[in-house]
């Protein structure tokens, strides 16, 4: 059976060293940054950006951000945790898990989940990156900030374009690009007028056979360098690129 790209599979748990990534992009204060399994935004959020949108390709990461940013504003760390880890075994099996805070959810994503309940899924790496967990003070920092759901855009990064009406600081496209579906050439320069003049778009590839152009210049002024490469633990790395004009 193959899935539609639509209900691809989320993280329950970030797989992404998000504490280091974040060390690198700390003056990042508005950021647009894919949903994945909503430890994105909430980990931006941690480092000090002040607004941070959303999007992914997938609904079920629209669904676990949305139940995530629900829960910590009502749940304790360990009522948190637990929710997360047994949600996202079964979640059509374990929706009496999210009646105590349904009422914290926006209308139309509790008639997503009620909609799509049969096709939602995680990848249950719940335990194998418990290092990625929030620890119990970022939580309650966390606690302490959220008290809405993060504006969400549902669709390819290639297309993503069309609905974006702001400029970030700071745009994060993750390991998308190893997948291999978009034009990276394309897609970043349909990215561009959005990005503040001096801002970022990071790249996180495992593939690294990836090919991307060094720069990018508009026929209407505006240019994206590569910047530089930054290589993290665990031989992941960070490409980055900066709008300079």
């Amino acid at each position: 059976m193959i899935l539609s790209p639509e209900f691809c599979p989320a993280y329950i748990i970030t797989n992404e060293d998000w504490r280091t990534l974040r060390g690198m992009t700390r003056d990042a204060k508005r950021v647009l940054t894919v949903a994945g399994s909503g430890d994105q935004a909430l980990s931006y959020i941690l480092s000090g950006a002040t607004h941070v949108d959303t999007y992914d390709i997938s609904r079920c990461a629209h669904i676990i951000q949305d139940v995530k940013t629900a829960a910590l504003q009502i749940l304790t760390y360990s009522e948190y945790i637990d929710l997360i880890q047994k949600f996202g075994i079964n979640p059509s099996s374990n929706m009496s898990l999210l009646k105590p805070i349904m009422q914290h959810l926006p209308p139309e994503t509790i008639a997503e989940i009620h909609k799509y309940i049969n096709q939602i899924s995680f990848q249950r790496n719940a335990h194998s990156y418990y290092q990625n967990y929030f620890k119990e003070t970022e939580y309650m920092y966390l606690k302490s900030k959220i008290t809405k759901p993060f504006k969400f855009y549902l669709g390819s990064i290639d297309n993503l374009y069309t609905q974006l009406t702001d400029q970030y600081d700071l745009i994060d496209t993750s390991n998308i690009f190893d997948y291999g579906a978009v034009n990276i050439t394309n897609t970043l320069a349909s990215l561009l007028p959005h990005m503040r003049i001096g801002g970022r778009l990071i790249y996180l590839p495992q593939n690294k056979n990836r090919n991307y152009d060094k720069y990018i210049e508009l026929k209407s002024g505006e240019r994206l360098e590569y910047e530089t490469t930054k290589i993290l633990p665990h031989t992941a790395q960070m490409i980055i690129f900066q709008r300079t004009r």
